[in-house]
């Protein structure tokens, strides 16, 4: 039985008491228990109760002035007393032990109890005082809110609750125009890749989704601990990190808040490099322009040089790339840019780019041109090319040290896919390949689901 620091009785205790009278205990009885569980004297026990008579007279005052109603105390309605004294005296009347027994056996899951009259018949008050009270009865929210289903009210991904709501008392939580505007935002539809989702049905798609990486996350820990190949353990950790950023894109163009949580509750933490951290890897963020003995090469203007810086600087800001030298040095024949990595005096690895000394600046933008619409290269400007060679740098620039860089580079040889274009068939290099695949998708084009899991490991990590 509750009570509050045995200062006075509570609503809910005196609510006890008044379920114990209506059995038949004793008001002596009612007496001891009081007694025993306050551990209180008589007279304190009285004065608890002067109190709760006092407070029960006055407590429900500010009902009838908030709808304008004259409040009479109860010892002044005389035609309250009146009703209140027909009632005991049509109950007492009425009432019988039809039966002749003091309980009754009920069905607890198959299994037939013995249950006392007194808690039966307060069971079946409980029942009826929420009914009376609540804008749902007991019965409706089992069979309109479906209560205790997978399904329904409390049940799975089921973020509602309830509670009793005393009309002209209780206030509501939310309005009807409230309730209407988000049942219209439920039910209106938003499209992703194709198909249109409810919110409802978002929310559902996005557990899926969830699903799906745990179980992969899975797949990758098992290969790992099998020493699998390292190839195959790359490619389960690039579609699991494809699935990430698919997530994220579903939820972000569904509005809802992401719970990764929600992944990471198997406690394998990450299984794939997150965004470089740039305390660890600094990115060197000078301006990169190109050396002024670029002029030497045929057709090099100002306006050529400024488009090249221009499209460095346009991928700088989409993707933090460590360049940290533009130089002019003569390439092979045919070719118009290059990367190059070397070490610096410490051994530290460093990035450059390279212009071919021998190329025609007149004619290279046709030339490059060509090559595109005859499916030899995947690029068709000056900023394509220079994202080839971006992406080559993006694939190594985490690496320390020379080792780090050739262990990297036979993995990614591994990777090779046919078809990207003429040049990476022609080369059979993964590097190659993965070059030529991040421009087609940088400008949007078609490529195998392999490419884009590969460009979403080596490069988009890199992605500001």
């Amino acid at each position: 039985m509750r009570n509050e620091y045995k200062e006075k009785i509570t609503s809910t205790a005196d609510w006890q008491i008044n379920r114990l009278k209506i059995p038949g205990y004793s008001s002596e009885d009612i007496e001891n228990a009081l007694k025993d569980t306050l551990n209180a004297s008589y007279l304190e026990m009285f004065e608890l109760y002067d109190k709760v008579i006092d407070w029960e007279y006055v407590r429900n005052k500010d009902i009838y002035e908030q709808i304008n109603a004259e409040y009479i105390p109860f010892e002044e309605n005389k035609h309250l007393i009146q009703v209140t004294s027909a009632i005991k005296k049509q109950s007492l009347e009425d009432l019988e032990n039809i039966t002749r027994s003091l309980g009754f056996y009920l069905d607890y899951g198959g299994r037939k109890v013995l249950t006392p009259l007194s808690q039966v018949y307060s069971r079946y008050l409980d029942n009826a005082c929420m009914d009376i009270v609540t804008v749902w009865s007991q019965q409706q929210l089992y069979d309109v809110c479906g209560l205790g289903t997978v399904i329904g009210l409390c049940g799975a991904n089921c973020y509602h609750t309830y509670f009793p709501f005393v009309p002209g008392v209780s206030v509501r939580t939310y309005t009807d125009d409230w309730l209407d505007e988000q049942n219209w935002k439920e039910s209106e539809p938003t499209e992703f890749r194709g198909k249109e989702y409810t919110l409802y049905e978002a929310k559902q798609r996005q557990r899926q989704m969830e699903t799906a990486m745990r179980a992969q996350r899975e797949k990758v820990q098992m290969l790992q601990d099998g020493d699998a190949d390292p190839d195959d353990v790359m490619l389960a950790k690039c579609k699991y990190q494809g699935q990430l950023d698919e997530y994220a894109r579903f939820s972000k163009q569904m509005g809802l808040k992401q719970e990764r949580e929600r992944i990471y509750i198997d406690g394998r933490w990450r299984v794939v490099p997150g965004r470089i951290d740039k305390k660890l890897n600094v990115v060197n963020t000078m301006k990169i322009s190109v050396p002024r003995d670029a002029y030497k090469i045929k057709g090099m203007t100002s306006e050529a040089k400024h488009e090249i810086e221009a499209a460095i600087n346009n991928l700088k800001k989409e993707y933090d790339i460590r360049l940290d030298l533009i130089e002019v040095a003569k390439m092979e024949v045919g070719d118009i840019f290059g990367a190059a990595p070397y070490l610096d005096d410490r051994g530290k690895l460093r990035f450059a780019l390279v212009i071919n000394e021998d190329i025609d600046y007149n004619v290279v933008k046709k030339k490059i041109q060509r090559r595109y619409d005859k499916g030899r290269f995947a690029g068709k400007s000056i900023e394509d090319y220079i994202a080839h060679e971006m992406a080559h740098i993006m694939t190594y620039q985490d690496c320390k040290n020379e080792a780090e860089f050739r262990t990297r580079q036979r993995i990614v040889e591994r990777q090779f896919m046919q078809g990207i274009s003429q040049y990476a068939d022609k080369t059979g290099k993964g590097e190659e390949s993965l070059a030529e695949a991040f421009v087609r998708y940088r400008n949007k084009e078609k490529i195998p689901i392999r490419a884009e899991l590969l460009i979403r490991s080596y490069i988009e990590r890199w992605k500001k």
